[in-house]
């Protein structure tokens, strides 16, 4: 589990994860922030061209996002963004 968080802070953890998961499941990442925040997920496949593909209010709990588009592409990249 994350630790709480302060009033400005976003906390990402990726667990664990196998092939057979990547596959069944996709690529999980874990976000914990504020409850008044809103957090933008996006991936990447160079770090220089960024696609949102979930967004989410956080609720100051943690909170799973899944990119189910996982496939053998080689590298890909993720950043959580928080819109002002």
């Amino acid at each position: 589990m994350a630790q709480p968080v302060a009033a400005e802070q976003v906390v990402l953890f990726v667990p664990a994860q196998t092939p057979e998961s990547l596959q069944n499941i996709g690529f999980k990442i874990v976000v914990t922030g504020p409850s008044n925040m809103v957090c933008v997920a996006e991936r990447s496949e160079d770090l220089v061209s960024w696609q949102p593909f979930e967004t989410n209010a956080c609720f100051g709990i943690e909170r799973s996002i899944v990119d189910r588009t996982v496939s053998n592409l080689g590298s890909r990249f993720y950043r959580i963004r928080i819109p002002h």
